[in-house]
């Protein structure tokens, strides 16, 4: 496909996408449900995730609108079997209370990479988290939270620092010759906040079920490190696309 093809060429992608996340020594647990959408035109592409978020500690439930999450992507390099890009995501202050989101924007421009070897394919994202602006009014000089009393108790949704850097490396497999075309992946998940010396480390495994145009992924990840945000996470996720897309959709 010649440069004029690709600037002809339009995909989109629909993604229900909702997970799990416990968090260490008992503290609680939250969820959140993602209505997002993709396009894409040539090699630019542009996504927007919407979020329902349920928090639960001391035996309660909360339910409210997160914080919104734009993306756009720039596909530098498409060659047969090794793609590269380039884009940035901004998280939107939307969330109707503190208990569900940051009063900030939060900014995150990435690199990722994929190869394709036949069944064996590699994904690697590489990144960095930036917090513009402070709207808690009280949380500089350490990790956000969205609410004084959740952050004192230990309860953070999402915690992040003001500054870090961040990795995910996918390694899958497809299943070849099965009525069902079937995919299995292992996940490692770095994160590295500036100015501190723990690294905070994930491990996940995933497995995404394809029929046409729809993808089915279910995905588990655990933390063994003694630095962790989160004691586990699971999830799922449909997504209905007329190509692949990056699984940050």
């Amino acid at each position: 496909m010649d440069a004029a093809d690709r600037l002809s060429t339009s995909a989109f992608a629909v993604q229900l996408q909702t997970r799990h996340t416990v968090l260490p020594e008992g503290v609680g647990s939250y969820s959140e449900t993602f209505v997002g959408g993709m396009f894409r035109r040539g090699e630019v592409g542009a996504a927007l995730r919407l979020p329902v978020v349920g928090v639960f500690r001391d035996g309660e439930a909360l339910f409210g609108v997160g914080n919104a999450v734009a993306m756009l992507d720039w596909k530098f390099l498409e060659q047969e079997r090794l793609g590269s890009a380039v884009g940035a995501q901004l998280e939107l202050p939307t969330a109707s209370d503190e208990d569900f989101g940051d009063a900030h924007w939060l900014v995150l421009p990435y690199l990722r990479t994929s190869i394709d070897r036949g069944s064996f394919d590699a994904n690697l994202h590489l990144g960095g988290a930036q917090t513009i602006g402070d709207g808690s009014g009280g949380h500089e000089g350490h990790h956000h939270s969205h609410s004084h009393a959740h952050e004192q108790e230990g309860f953070v949704i999402n915690d992040h620092a003001p500054t870090e850097f961040l990795g995910r490396l996918e390694l899958g497999r497809s299943a070849q010759g099965v009525r069902v075309p079937m995919r299995g992946a292992v996940l490692l998940d770095m994160v590295a906040p500036l100015g501190s010396e723990s690294v905070i480390g994930s491990l996940g495994l995933a497995m995404d079920v394809m029929a046409g145009d729809n993808v089915l992924r279910l995905m588990g990840m655990g933390s063994p490190m003694e630095s962790q945000r989160s004691a586990y996470r699971v999830g799922f996720s449909i997504t209905h696309a007329t190509e692949w897309f990056p699984s940050w959709l």
